[in-house]
């Protein structure tokens, strides 16, 4: 009859996809998806490298600060901390008091980038070793922590010079202040390390001038 006829066709439609379909859906979603990574992965570079961006005017600024002040009367440096949201932020401060410049409607601080990234603080030691044909560096790295709840990270110079005299981390100033001169025995280099979302950047201080400049690793 007319009547099964047409059930079994419509039995027929309905058995599911093809192969042919199934591979043309698979390929759809392989594009999509590496539109979308194509996108949103420069993005996430951009912020870390806007952190390292930021962080390394902010060393700047404050090494220009400190050298027309007395370190030991006067209090000129830059904290480092994380704020209650994850995110990294910073503030320079001058006598004790937050340099305003930099306000962006919190408080007194700089948030460095636009989204969570990890910082991490270290010392980096080069060590010449010469032949009678050549010369060559290498540079050994130690690390000072990363920064997390209860502790910042300080970093000041020394006046007149920019010589990095504290790199520490410690719960406050007035604990950061009384550690051990950076630069006491070997002159080593301050490298604070900006990782997010599979990017990573690090920003360079020397520990002779105070200069600082940033590089991205990965």
């Amino acid at each position: 009859m007319k009547t099964g006829r047409r059930t079994d066709f419509s039995k027929s439609n309905n058995s599911g996809f093809t192969l042919i379909e199934l591979v043309v859906i698979a390929a759809i979603i392989f594009v999509l998806t590496g539109m979308i990574a194509i996108n949103v992965t420069p993005m996430f570079t951009q912020s870390v490298r806007s952190s390292a961006e930021d962080l390394q005017q902010l060393l700047a600024d404050t090494r220009t600060a400190a050298y027309a002040r007395d370190n030991g009367s006067d209090s000129t440096y830059l904290e480092i901390s994380v704020a209650d949201n994850g995110r990294i932020k910073a503030t320079e401060y001058v006598n004790d008091n937050a340099v305003t410049p930099y306000t962006n409607g919190e408080n007194d601080y700089k948030y460095l980038g636009n989204y969570k990234e990890t910082l991490v603080a270290k010392k980096r030691t080069s060590t010449s070793t010469s032949t009678s044909s050549s010369g060559s560096v290498t540079s050994s790295d130690s690390e000072i922590g990363s920064i997390g709840t209860g502790q910042n990270l300080y970093i000041a110079f020394e006046k007149g010079t920019g010589e990095v005299y504290c790199f520490t981390l410690a719960k406050d100033w007035a604990d950061a202040k009384n550690a051990t001169k950076f630069n006491d025995g070997v002159v080593s280099d301050a490298v604070i390390t900006l990782q997010g979302n599979g990017s990573t950047f690090e920003v360079t201080v020397d520990g002779v001038t105070g200069r600082s400049k940033y590089t991205r690793i990965y």
